[in-house]
């Protein structure tokens, strides 16, 4: 069962937020997280566990500085997911800034282009199964990137696939061990204004 917590509330608003400072290049995300690896490492310990597919939602805003670049920030929830050989679900919720290159310009013939980049912060939650039920362990937070390209077919609908990872700590019996959580996000974008 998933509690709504402060981090929660962070998150949600930094999404309305994002979505409304400029409604013109304001878009939600709707992606599919594929080839997922759960990495556990410290102490001398490292294993990797697949991720079974899940599904993230997110809003982004952009200001072009020109018709190269833009910048812009963006939030990003995941649906709880789990490993295929362990039980209990976890999820990230992260808080971003993006940069966009374009490779060429609406202006240009052929569907629009683009590289991009991310950078933020992310919230790491798991349900009880997965922290080990009342004698479990705690989560920490971290920090997330991506890189990706994207196809713009309209100015309202883009397709992007991004390398991303997502960075957490558990805490277990007073030792911190560095969770990561690597997948290709392939998503679709919807501009509403």
């Amino acid at each position: 069962m998933w509690i709504i917590n402060h981090n929660n509330k962070i998150v949600c608003f930094w999404g309305i937020f994002v979505l409304f400072m400029n409604s013109s290049f304001a878009q939600i995300k709707v992606g599919v997280d594929l080839n997922g690896e759960h990495k556990i490492s410290g102490e001398g310990v490292s294993e990797t566990e697949e991720v079974e597919t899940g599904f993230s939602f997110g809003v982004e805003n952009f200001w072009e500085v020109d018709s190269m670049i833009s910048f812009g920030l963006g939030t990003e929830y995941q649906i709880g997911r789990s490993q295929v050989d362990f039980d209990g679900d976890f999820r990230f919720e992260s808080i971003y800034g993006v940069i966009k290159l374009n490779i060429n310009s609406k202006k240009s013939k052929g569907t629009p282009t683009y590289i991009l980049g991310r950078f933020g912060y992310n919230f790491f939650y798991g349900d009880s199964d997965y922290t080990g039920g009342i004698f479990g362990f705690d989560l920490g937070n971290g920090f997330c990137f991506g890189v990706g390209g994207g196809l713009s077919f309209n100015e309202k609908v883009n397709i992007e696939a991004i390398y991303s990872i997502n960075n957490g700590v558990a805490e277990i019996e007073n030792l911190d061990f560095d969770i990561k959580y690597s997948r290709i996000i392939i998503s679709v974008g919807f501009s509403l204004f």
